[in-house]
């Protein structure tokens, strides 16, 4: 009797577990979404106000630099640009909605927005 009270016992606790885990995972999604597009539109912004196509190339290629020292990969050049188009293509809302509804990472929604665009 004791083997099956501890037996649902763990399905439970795990099912409770998984669930907690999905909520974080979609949660951590969502952050990362906006994100991403708050500094590529910053960046975007900050280009902008210079029309010269290598000064954007140097403000990037800087601030990349230098959040890769403070926050590691996830911010070099390339990350950096990929946010500055996305931000680009999308305004907030819609880019956050498209991936709640189709329960996308911004890398993967990234890689379908690049395959439109190109």
């Amino acid at each position: 009797m004791e083997n099956s009270l501890i037996v649902s016992l763990l399905e439970d606790v795990s099912q409770l577990i998984t669930a907690a885990k999905s909520q974080v995972a979609r949660e951590f999604n969502h952050t990362q979404i906006l994100l991403n597009w708050h500094i590529g539109a910053r960046v975007q912004r900050e280009i902008l106000q210079s029309a010269r196509a290598e000064y954007g190339k140097t403000v990037v290629a800087e601030l990349a630099f230098k959040l890769q020292k403070q926050f590691g990969q996830g911010y070099d050049r390339t990350a950096l640009n990929r946010m500055i188009k996305f931000s680009r293509l999308f305004n907030k809302d819609t880019a956050v909605n498209l991936c709640i509804v189709f329960k996308m990472a911004f890398r993967r929604f990234f890689f379908v927005t690049r395959t439109l665009t190109t």
